[in-house]
């Protein structure tokens, strides 16, 4: 399936659940949009696991560590980079019309928020790594020293 079908979904679905959303200001909430992505990063995963406990095995000793790891974080390709620019330069401009003909429940933090936007990504940034992916490469690293710190 396209992006631009996928891009239409979210704001279908926005558009279908926005009013149960309204109900306080997503500018007020340190983490408003956890879990809200197909795409959810390491770190927010990561607050949600125990903290990793030294692995011991009796009489045995790790003297080598194997994984797989995916990258971290990246930025959207450049196709997606590109209809973002276009459909959600659009999208705003359709919710504040609709703010100011009284057809919206948003909160007015989250309307001037809204309205001081802009999408600070170019398609120069495209499949890079994001720094919040490089946190979490450091931090999946730290997890992996917790467990086998003899080895690390």
């Amino acid at each position: 399936m396209s992006i631009l079908w996928h891009m239409e979904m979210w704001m279908i679905f926005i558009l279908l659940i926005s009013p149960a959303l309204s109900m306080h200001c997503r500018s007020s909430s340190p983490m408003p949009y956890t879990m809200m992505s197909t795409k959810t990063g390491y770190i927010q995963l990561m607050q949600t696991l125990a903290n990793p406990e030294e692995v011991r095995v009796p009489n045995c000793k790790a003297v080598h560590l194997w994984t797989v790891v995916r990258h971290g974080t990246r930025y959207p390709s450049k196709q997606a980079i590109k209809l973002m620019h276009g459909e959600l330069e659009q999208l705003r401009v359709e919710i504040l019309e609709a703010v100011d003909e009284g057809r919206s429940l948003l909160c007015n933090e989250d309307v001037e928020e809204l309205k001081n936007w802009q999408l600070e990504l170019n398609e120069d940034q495209a499949k890079l790594l994001h720094p919040e992916g490089e946190k979490e490469m450091v931090l999946l690293g730290e997890r992996w020293l917790n467990r086998l710190p003899e080895l690390l």
